[in-house]
């Protein structure tokens, strides 16, 4: 599983990832090893995508081909359960963000300023909504370089949570896309320097 986070304003848009890819035998079982040198944020159209948790329809998706069909059923019992594919990018001259379910649905209409986030397995439910209303209040209204340095904050407190052998790595890439088209990649950042050192 993975850590995603995302939010849009007319200027800019951010979509932030940790890195961990995990390896499990089912999707609910113990993680068997994990790697984090993975990306997890890819370009895609007007700005950058992630999906998860399935890589496999993540991938499909990427490709223009995603359908519940071609999985396995357990994949594709996952996929509908869970999958949560977020995008920012440029509409109308204007930054977006935007999380979807597996069939297009939108999920979290509503304000693009406030933040949609994927949370990590084994993270408890009231302390991730403390962290992420801190993060909105941190991030309202404020320049795209306080953004940056606020999601690496949360990714910090997030990895803290969750602790080293949790789902999320303590390195983050961080997608970023502004109105006039000019979109880069932020990262990898270890937080646990990057926050120590600030």
């Amino acid at each position: 599983m993975t850590f995603l986070v995302a939010f849009a304003r007319p200027d800019f848009a951010l979509l932030a990832s940790d890195t961990r890819s995990t390896t499990r035998p089912a999707p609910d079982a113990a993680a068997t090893s994990f790697s984090d040198d993975g990306v997890k944020v890819f370009q895609w159209d007007t700005g950058w995508l992630a999906s998860g948790p399935s890589v496999l329809f993540r991938d499909a998706l990427l490709k223009g081909r995603a359908a519940i069909g071609d999985l396995e059923p357990i994949e594709a019992a996952l996929v509908r359960e869970r999958q949560l594919t977020i995008s920012v990018g440029i509409r109308n001259g204007r930054c977006f963000r935007r999380a979807e379910k597996w069939d297009g649905a939108e999920r979290f209409i509503g304000d693009q300023d406030l933040p949609v986030a994927l949370c990590p397995n084994g993270s408890d439910p009231l302390t991730m909504q403390l962290l992420l209303n801190a993060y909105q209040l941190e991030i309202k209204g404020r320049a795209i370089t306080d953004a940056i340095h606020a999601t690496k904050r949360l990714y910090h407190a997030v990895y803290e949570h969750t602790g080293p052998q949790g789902t999320i790595s303590p390195l983050l890439a961080i997608a970023l896309v502004r109105a006039s088209g000019v979109r880069h990649l932020v990262g990898p950042i270890h937080v646990l320097e990057e926050v120590a050192h600030a």
